[in-house]
């Protein structure tokens, strides 16, 4: 028996290897050398990749001066390679039909070779799935990881689920794979431990695999996108041709926006001018020494042209600078207003909101609803005669009572005192108002801020006046009539209108109404109904009982911030350094928040990420904003897993909580009406 056993070993060490002992002279990524930089295969001890596919060896033999692989993927589907290594390093590979091929181990970019994908976009707006899946060469238990994270904006969905935040588990072979629901092209980041970030260009329906080298990583590379990367799959060069460029030829020096502190606007505006024409033609002296495709030159050329935009947007929110003279936002005639490819751009999620959150946007007189009983109606009824001087002031606002009316940023802060000190003068009229509101509102749940539809329609239609006010003051400054850009920022706008309903079917009526006012309707309209089916099918269940959290890594993370708070109400706020409509909700409520400092009914807890807020910043925005309230800076990777817990990206984002833990509302508007909220969860307590 002994002796059988030896002739058996003997027999197969002559015949061939063991299937997981593939020679250590193949064991790389080879690469086409046809001088169009392309990963064709790799081969490494546990598996192989091949044409986007996993491979697992069944067959490993020597044979003369080669070595044949015998290999099978998931699909059953069989395989066999011939390989061969040359005296000048490259490989020489012949398939199961013969057909021979020479690889390299390193990528070959030959100058003047014309990239062979010379596809533009066509169908740009395309919802379907695309497969992320790779391999972490070097990978192990110990790593101190198993999930990777891909946070997906979608930047149609701001009112509703405005994200889906893809969770990838890595196997223990270090192999990993996906889905990304998309809706269009897009450049999307893996992020490793929350430290490390994968670039990488997708769109719906491809298949994209990455090769991540874990051991040429260093402490301090945050970029994995170089020499620790390959990328296979229809797009992969459009990958490497933007991941060539590094971040800091495609984004404006912090010292720019530095210096801004001490320069007049206009001088602001000519240096940032000049960095951006400056980077433009680098960029094309670069193309023309190292060609790239035709996706590859558009999404850098916007992402320069959309980096300085932010720039030139963060200038006016800096204390004293107000910009007086408006054409400084000429600058959006350099910006990609009318090429939908914007929004595959790294940063255009930034960029769009800061257009809405600028005068350009807000510039134009804004919708308000006076919500009633009017004062004046109010005196009537109970018989307070008010004082002459203020019956015309009280007129006007009983006029306005439940309509939507026009009111300007300029005179927003002298309409909100005359009301104040109308309610100051009249403090009994102000009681007895704010009973009749409240009794008005007694239904509010979060669902619409309106009582009836045909209110909420009129609101809708000066919305809509509003969006093409706003429309011609872009095309003023931008000079392009109806731009696709500020037709997104309006859909997003009514979109945001459009989820505070109660139904569906009212929710169709106002889409069919927003689509009506599109300028440019075959791209977008089909965005509007399809978000409407994202938002209702869920809402009705989650915001009128609310919800458990389900069995998640995020929901211990959760449990564990809002701990403190047992037995109260909470609003959590997620925020972040960069986000200025977070620091503004925050110091703008500060009154409010003090007046419920030692409530036994509800409590604040404001949560950001480590890499999110610096820690300097953090320690000076709360100590001049939230001293003795619970703030928490959590790790980037708690942070994110929060984020893949509730669904969102953008920032801020309010979650309401009972005060059992149950989830009220995962995408609550915030401090805005707050007050009525909780008397109304209060007065249906048991």
């Amino acid at each position: 028996m002994k002796k059988t056993t030896l002739l058996l070993l003997g027999l197969l060490l002559t015949a061939g290897l063991r299937p997981d002992s593939l020679p250590q002279a193949f064991r790389s990524n080879w690469f086409s050398t046809d001088g169009q930089d392309t990963w064709r295969y790799g081969f490494y001890d546990s598996l192989a990749i091949i044409g986007n596919d996993f491979y697992r060896y069944t067959d490993i033999r020597e044979k003369r001066n080669s070595t044949v692989l015998t290999l099978r993927n998931e699909d059953g589907q069989e395989r066999q390679l011939t390989l061969s290594l040359r005296r000048d390093s490259t490989l020489r590979l012949t398939d199961t039909n013969g057909r021979k091929e020479t690889l390299a181990r390193r990528p070959q970019l030959l100058p003047g070779v014309v990239p062979a994908d010379t596809a533009r976009f066509g169908d740009f707006f395309r919802t379907d799935i695309a497969i992320v899946q790779g391999f972490i060469d070097g990978y192990n238990a110990q790593a101190g990881f198993s999930t990777l994270f891909i946070p997906m904006e979608d930047f149609f969905l701001e009112a509703g689920k405005n994200a889906y935040n893809a969770v990838l588990t890595v196997e223990p072979d270090g192999h990993f794979r996906g889905e990304l629901p998309m809706a269009h092209p897009q450049f999307c980041t893996l992020f490793i431990e929350s430290r490390y970030m994968v670039p990488f260009f997708a769109e719906p329906r491809d298949t994209v695999t990455l090769y991540i080298d874990w051991n040429k990583r260093t402490p301090y590379e945050w970029n994995l996108q170089k020499g620790n990367l390959a990328v296979m799959g229809r797009n992969a060069r459009t990958t490497t041709d933007h991941n060539a460029f590094s971040l800091d030829r495609l984004s404006p020096p912090p010292s720019l926006i530095q210096d801004a502190m001490n320069q007049t606007p206009e001088a602001f505006f000519q240096a940032q001018m000049k960095w951006l024409t400056d980077h433009l033609r680098q960029l094309d002296s670069a193309f023309a020494a190292r060609p790239v495709t035709p996706r590859a030159a558009t999404l850098l050329r916007h992402e320069v042209r959309l980096n300085a935009g932010i720039n030139f947007f963060n200038l006016p929110q800096m204390p004293g600078k107000d910009i007086r003279d408006k054409s400084y936002y000429r600058f959006l005639r350099e910006m990609p207003m009318d090429d939908p490819a914007a929004l595959a751009v790294p940063g255009f999620g930034q960029f769009i909101n800061q257009l809405e959150f600028s005068e350009v946007w807000l510039g134009a007189a804004q919708p308000m609803l006076t919500v009633p009983p009017s004062m004046l109606a109010v005196m009537r009824e109970t018989g307070i005669t008010p004082d002459p001087a203020d019956l015309p002031l009280l007129q006007q606002l009983d006029s306005q009572t439940g309509k939507a009316t026009f009111i300007g940023d300029r005179e927003m802060a002298t309409y909100i005192e005359s009301i104040a000190r109308l309610r100051q003068k009249y403090p009994e009229a102000a009681r007895l108002q704010d009973e009749q509101t409240e009794q008005n509102l007694g239904a509010f749940n979060g669902d619409s801020l309106f009582d009836s539809p045909e209110m909420a329609l009129q609101m809708f239609k000066t919305n809509l006046r509003q969006w093409q006010a706003t429309d011609s003051l872009i095309a003023a400054y931008s000079g392009r009539q109806h731009s696709f850009v500020g037709q997104v920022a309006g859909v997003r706008n009514c979109r945001d209108f459009i989820a505070r309903q109660k139904n569906r079917d009212f929710a169709l009526r106002l889409g069919v109404e927003c689509t009506r006012h599109m300028a440019q309707p075959l791209r977008l309209t089909r965005i509007v109904f399809d978000t409407i089916d994202d938002i209702f099918p869920a809402r009705p269940h989650k915001e009128k009982e609310g919800y458990e959290l389900a069995d998640e890594p995020g929901t211990d993370v959760f449990r564990r911030l809002i701990a403190p708070c047992k037995g109260k109400y909470v609003l959590v706020d997620f925020w972040a350094s960069w986000c200025g409509p977070c620091r503004k909700g925050i110091e703008d409520s500060r009154e409010l928040r003090q007046k419920y400092a030692d409530s036994p009914d509800i409590d604040f807890v404001f949560v950001t990420g480590d890499e999110d807020t610096p820690q300097d910043f953090y320690d000076d925005f709360t100590a001049r904003n939230l001293t003795g309230e619970l703030t928490c800076r959590i790790p980037q990777h708690d942070f994110q897993t929060l984020q893949h817990l509730f669904s969102f990206n953008a920032l801020p984002r309010y979650i309401l909580v009972d005060r059992n833990g149950r989830i009220i509302d995962d995408n609550h508007p915030g401090y805005p009406g707050l007050e009525i909220t909780l008397k109304h969860l209060k007065d249906k307590e048991p």
